[in-house]
């Protein structure tokens, strides 16, 4: 679905990232090099971007575009620096890098399944897994849109694939782990690394399920 994806739409091919997930954030979200942005790392107050950066979001909202994300921000979890306060309507994330990181509740006992994310700034309880549960509200967030007409900007960055491996999607897992992996090992065949990479491999299945 997502090789589908790009063949039938735009692609973009040239982005240069940074070492760490958050700078890399930032410099999509403004377009601009992040150290501009003031986010440099993931941790230790180095991920809250700059509140005064001009958003992709906030560009698309002032020109009438429904703005939603779906996922993970990582740019800031206090105000002036959560999402709904940098251009979006409709927020639903978790905090911080991930779900089962410090950030997180700590009632939510490190789940991806039927986890604790907020919701336009309220703490909620969701049914499902989250990658699951990210597309299907983004997807009657579009549905919201196009029947009020509307324009839409979605941004749906799922916190999958990210480690801890603990909790992925069932049907996936049993799966990759009833096939031979060896050719994509790297001459590692170690039982924790075998794993390793069918957790991974079902976390990264489940998306592209998802987005069919």
């Amino acid at each position: 679905n997502l090789d589908r994806l790009a063949s039938e739409a735009a692609e973009l091919t040239d982005f240069y990232v940074s070492p760490v997930c958050s700078p890399t954030r930032a410099c999509l979200i403004t377009g601009r090099y992040n150290f501009r942005t003031r986010c440099i790392d993931t941790f230790k107050g180095r991920s809250m971007m700059e509140p005064e950066e001009f958003t992709m979001a906030e560009m698309l909202r002032e020109a009438g575009y429904a703005t939603g994300i779906f996922g993970k921000w990582h740019l800031g979890d206090n105000y002036p620096m959560r999402p709904q306060d940098q251009g979006f309507d409709e927020v639903l994330i978790h905090r911080g890098g991930g779900l089962a990181q410090p950030s997180e509740p700590i009632e939510n006992e490190k789940r991806y399944t039927d986890p604790i994310l907020f919701e336009n700034g309220a703490e909620v309880k969701k049914e499902g897994y989250c990658t699951d549960i990210y597309f299907d509200e983004a997807i009657e967030f579009m549905k919201e849109a196009r029947e009020a007409g509307k324009p839409f900007f979605a941004y749906l960055p799922p916190n999958a694939p990210h480690g801890p491996y603990h909790d992925v999607p069932e049907e996936l897992l049993e799966y990759y782990q009833s096939i031979d992996l060896s050719p994509i090992l790297n001459g590692n065949e170690s039982e924790r690394h075998k794993d390793t990479v069918a957790r991974v491999f079902a976390m990264v299945e489940n998306i592209d399920e998802n987005m069919g």
